[in-house]
């Protein structure tokens, strides 16, 4: 060995010594994590173009508000027309005897409606008539819209216009003024014969509580007037909850309210929860349009 010899032997010994191994590793290992930390914004997460495989994608979670809750409410019923705009199928007309038009002419279709008494010529004699619903309800809302036309008949001709809906229409369904509950429609002033929003008992065999008292006939009236003008639409809505309420309404105004509605069979009193409906004709001439009803 010579003397330049023993620096080179050296070296190598140092090299090939287990410290430079371990140092190689440590500085490997930090350019790994430096390289790291430089892509994928702080992820340490391989990506799908370095590492070549496909990552699968994560669906994000629903909302609250998207996710179906078990106790909601179901959707309220839709309305559904009583009368179609051309026909009265579903009804019946029942006339009271005497002069005047025929039952078929008393209730007839035009552009408007239903007319009441078309044609027939003011001051003549015309009978008072109903047109029933052909089904019985029990739990709904009845909604419709009315006007009132020109001419007035018989003892009736120089009188305050009379027209009303009946509901839970029983016993007798085809009698003119059959047992049932009546929501009056009419054009006199409050504390007038025939006001709108009045509620009367008719036909006997019929009782409800109004007013905190039993009656089983009789008239009971509204504080509230809200017919519009002459020759205007009203509009008219009636809920009616069985045999427990109910509530009269005009032109979004409420007018009246009754209840406990029972009816007398077989020598005694039994809850009165349904029945037919029906439109009256009494004297004045009018129309009735877009009849429909919810069932709740």
């Amino acid at each position: 060995m010579n003397a330049f010899d023993a620096p080179a032997i050296t070296a190598f010994g140092w090299f090939a010594s287990g410290w430079f191994r371990a140092l190689v590793r440590l500085w490997f290992l930090f350019l790994l994590t430096s390289c790291s930390e430089g892509s994928g914004a702080g992820s340490s997460a391989p990506s799908e173009a370095s590492s070549g495989l496909p990552i699968p994608s994560v669906a994000p979670l629903p909302s609250p508000s998207a996710v179906p809750s078990a106790t909601a409410s179901p959707p309220a019923p839709e309305f559904v027309p009583l009368f179609d705009g051309q026909t009265l199928n579903g009804w019946s007309v029942n006339r009271s005897d005497g002069d005047g038009l025929p039952a078929e002419q008393i209730f007839t279709v035009d552009a408007d409606g239903i007319h009441v008494y078309a044609g027939a010529e003011q001051g003549s004699v015309q009978p008072p008539a109903t047109l029933t619903t052909t089904r019985e309800y029990s739990r709904y809302v009845l909604e419709f819209e009315y006007k009132w036309g020109t001419n007035r008949f018989g003892e009736r001709a120089e009188t305050e216009r009379d027209a009303g809906v009946l509901y839970h229409v029983h016993t007798n369904v085809s009698a003119v003024w059959p047992p049932s509950l009546e929501m009056q429609m009419g054009t006199s002033e409050l504390g007038g014969r025939w006001v709108t929003g009045d509620a009367f008992i008719l036909g006997g065999f019929t009782r409800a509580v109004i007013n905190g008292q039993v009656a089983t006939e009789g008239r009971f009236t509204t504080s509230v007037l809200a017919e519009r003008p002459h020759g205007e639409w009203n509009q008219l809505r009636l809920r009616v909850d069985g045999a427990d309420s109910a509530r009269y309404e005009l032109n979004g105004l409420e007018l009246n309210q009754l209840g406990s509605f029972e009816k007398w069979e077989v020598e005694r009193y039994v809850p009165l929860d349904r029945g037919a409906i029906a439109l009256q004709a009494e004297y004045a001439e009018l129309w009735y349009r877009n009849v429909r009803i919810q069932e709740l």
